[in-house]
């Protein structure tokens, strides 16, 4: 009962991939604990939009909400889109940014939510673990990024240390939580300042998490919520982010 109680919003990002993005708002729209879903278009065809729209006009929800964007911005664009949308709207609540590729049962969306009244600070960053590296990993540094070709860097290998327990729910730190599924409180999206708006596809989660940091706000890893992550590929911006990494090396 708690968990219906409370506002959730869900941000699902769409650029010409209306079949997968409307599957996860169909799924995502069942779950009785999320009150929004915000669907933000990043630019696509005319026809691939309108297909979009067709389908969520036929889902007849009044949950879900889809904007277009005047341009394809990328992920960090497109997102803050959806958070300055939920602002205007007065949103308070817990924010959850997912990746139309991502598949998470209502089960282990609602332990992400619950998670909150259990981690060392509610106000945080939590995600799912898919068991693959690209669920967190560490901080990175310039010269770690020209090795692995201005990418992600892997995370440190899993140290049972490291992981805590509260009532029911195992969690622990890290540096960096994947975008793919991130969810946090309004206040605490505000808070950071969204998303940097000059990155397009890398190290967006990175300078996001960066600058949580500076202001003691951690991200956790929910070991008790699973969810599954297909993975996609997009244009590379290297110069833009290699500009980015340098700013905000640790």
């Amino acid at each position: 009962k708690r968990l219906k109680m409370q506002r959730n919003a869900v941000i699902i990002l769409n650029y010409n991939n209306a079949d997968e993005t409307f599957k996860a708002v169909q799924h995502i729209n069942s779950f009785l604990v999320v009150s929004q879903v915000v669907v933000v278009d990043n630019n696509s065809t005319t026809q691939a939009y309108q297909q979009l729209v067709r389908r969520i006009t036929l889902l007849a929800s009044e949950k879900v909400k889809i904007i277009r964007s005047s341009k394809n911005g990328g992920y960090a664009q497109g997102n803050n889109i959806g958070l300055n949308y939920l602002d205007s709207k007065n949103f308070i609540g817990k924010v959850t940014i997912m990746n139309p590729d991502v598949y998470i049962t209502e089960i282990n969306y609602n332990n992400l939510i619950e998670s909150f009244a259990y981690i060392d600070n509610p106000y945080a960053f939590v995600s799912s673990n898919n068991n693959e590296n690209d669920s967190h990993w560490d901080f990175t540094t310039v010269r770690k990024s020209l090795s692995y070709g201005i990418r992600h860097i892997p995370h440190t290998q899993n140290n049972d240390t490291s992981i805590k327990e509260s009532g029911k729910f195992k969690f622990k730190k890290v540096d960096v939580l994947g975008g793919a599924l991130l969810v946090a409180d309004m206040e605490t999206w505000k808070q950071v300042g969204y998303f940097d708006p000059h990155t397009f596809l890398y190290f967006e989660e990175e300078i996001l998490q960066f600058k949580a940091k500076a202001k003691r706000i951690d991200s956790y890893l929910i070991l008790n919520s699973i969810m599954i992550h297909k993975g996609q590929t997009s244009t590379d911006q290297y110069s833009t982010n290699f500009k980015k990494i340098i700013n905000y090396e640790i």
